[in-house]
C-alpha cells in the first residue's frame, strides 16, 4: 500500500475491504451564530445578510423557538436543533423554482382513469 493511502487510513478496494461510509455529520447548528443572546442567525457562505433567524420566545405553551426565513415566520420549534433544521430546510426550499410542474404528465384529460 502506498504511503499516501496509508496516511489517511483508506484502503483501495483491491487491497482489502472497502472504506466504510459514515453518516453526515453537518447540522445547521454548526452554522448558527448567537448574537445577541437568545437570537441565532444562519448566513449563507457568500451572503452578507442572514437567511434565517431563530429567536427564543416565551409563549402561553412554554418556551419556544421562533423560526424566520427571509423575514417570514415559518413556525415555532420545541428545541433549538429542530428550529434550526426547519430554518435551513425552508431556505433550501426557497432556492428552487416554485409552483407545480409545467407539464401535466398525463394526469388530466379525457382518458384518465380508463383502463
Amino acid at each position: 500500500m502506498s504511503a499516501a493511502w496509508r496516511s489517511v487510513g483508506i484502503l483501495r478496494p483491491e487491497e482489502g475491504t472497502r472504506p466504510r461510509m459514515t453518516s453526515p455529520t453537518w447540522h445547521p447548528f454548526l452554522s448558527a451564530v448567537e448574537a445577541p443572546p437568545g437570537t441565532w442567525t444562519l448566513t449563507a457562505q457568500y451572503e452578507s445578510t442572514p437567511y434565517a433567524v431563530v429567536t427564543i420566545v416565551r409563549t402561553s405553551d412554554g418556551i419556544r423557538y421562533r423560526t424566520e426565513v427571509r423575514g417570514e415566520v415559518i413556525g415555532y420549534g420545541l428545541t433549538l436543533a429542530l428550529a434550526l433544521h426547519r430554518a435551513h430546510g425552508g431556505w433550501l426550499r426557497s432556492l428552487g423554482p416554485g409552483g407545480a410542474a409545467v407539464a401535466s404528465w398525463g394526469a388530466t384529460g379525457p382518458d384518465v382513469g380508463r383502463g
